[in-house]
């Protein structure tokens, strides 16, 4: 296997592409070149995009939760989802599941967890996680 061929194989496997530049003595700028040339990064991202989809559909992972697990932001995975025509679940205010996540916002917040961390976990939206400390008269926190 050339130098080219076992870069892209390391990449793949995960390795740093200064590790690899350091194991084949080459330069940064060529691991990269060889990387972008073969489009790896191409087809790293359809294979995520496509495990992204099944985390949503086969396991009906929470927004948060792939966030999380695929280190992208609520963006990502929502325009992968979109981009895939996959349509949203939504929480209806009242079910059993939304009482649930409800709960988890009001513990979350008062043990002191941040919006963001509660909006990971629960996959609500700011205006929502608001609206549960709201009616459940919780002191908003103040940075000020």
């Amino acid at each position: 296997m050339d130098d080219r061929q076992e870069a892209v194989t390391m990449y793949i496997a995960g390795i740093n592409p200064v590790d690899i530049a350091a194991e084949l003595g080459t330069t940064l700028a060529r691991i990269h070149n060889w990387i972008i040339n073969t489009d790896v990064i191409a087809t790293l991202r359809k294979q995520r995009n496509e495990a992204i989809v099944e985390a949503y559909t086969d396991k009906a992972m929470s927004i948060g939760e792939m966030c999380n697990e695929f280190g992208v932001s609520q963006g990502t995975i929502y325009r992968v989802l979109h981009k895939a025509g996959v349509g949203m679940r939504r929480v209806r205010k009242g079910s059993a599941q939304a009482e649930e996540l409800d709960k988890v916002v009001v513990r979350m917040y008062t043990d002191g967890s941040t919006i963001n961390s509660i909006r990971s976990a629960t996959g609500y939206s700011l205006n929502r996680i608001y609206e549960v400390i709201d009616v459940n008269k919780l002191p908003r926190r103040r940075l000020w």
